[in-house]
């Protein structure tokens, strides 16, 4: 399981279902009257009620937060959890308003972290969609290559692109690699 945007598992998967919708439909955020979002009825209690983050902690739980962030910037990175500067854009908090959860019984098969999402536009259009988990899990694969991608990502900056490369290397080859120190030397901070 690999988790490809930072938030709470209850809401990962409306936010992937919200990004989807937004770049099949070529959304502009201010469009956008009303995003309702169904999830199990436990799940409502796990960060719904928050909607003005103030940390990193709430921020993450946040799924009108989450919701509003990938509307307004396209984006769900580890870093927009950690910025106060972010949690009090006027796009994002504006955004955080038009996010509604309610409980939704999927039925007992239903995997445990499933959503269902409908926008409600300006011009009368409900775009919906359902997405039994969130991107990364067994039930919603993802590719190798999102993965790297991903990754290079989250790196950037940290890591020149040549220790990238020589990193995913190693670990693409991690069933046989004889001493995990290889691995490691690559994670170690270099001495400047």
């Amino acid at each position: 399981m690999f988790r490809m945007i930072p938030g709470v598992g209850t809401i990962i998967a409306a936010v992937d279902i919200v990004g989807d919708l937004q770049a099949e439909h070529r959304l502009d955020w201010r469009e956008i009257t009303a995003v309702n979002v169904g999830l199990r009825p436990y799940a409502v209690g796990h960060g719904v009620e928050i909607t003005h983050t103030t940390d990193a902690v709430t921020a993450d739980f946040s799924l009108a937060f989450s919701v509003a962030l990938r509307l307004t910037t396209g984006a769900s990175a580890p870093e927009h959890d950690v910025e106060p500067a972010t949690w009090a854009d006027p796009d994002v908090l504006a955004a955080t308003e038009l996010v509604k959860a309610y409980p939704h019984e999927f039925g007992d098969d239903a995997p445990l972290l499933c959503a269902r999402v409908e926008i409600e536009t300006k011009d009368g259009r409900v775009l919906s969609g359902a997405q039994p988990s969130f991107q990364g899990s067994p039930q919603v694969p993802t590719s190798p290559e999102r993965i790297v991608r991903k990754f290079r990502s989250n790196v950037a900056g940290q890591l020149p692109d040549a220790d990238a490369d020589a990193l995913l290397a190693v670990v693409d080859r991690l069933e046989t690699v004889a001493h995990i120190g290889e691995l490691t030397r690559l994670l170690a901070a270099r001495a400047g």
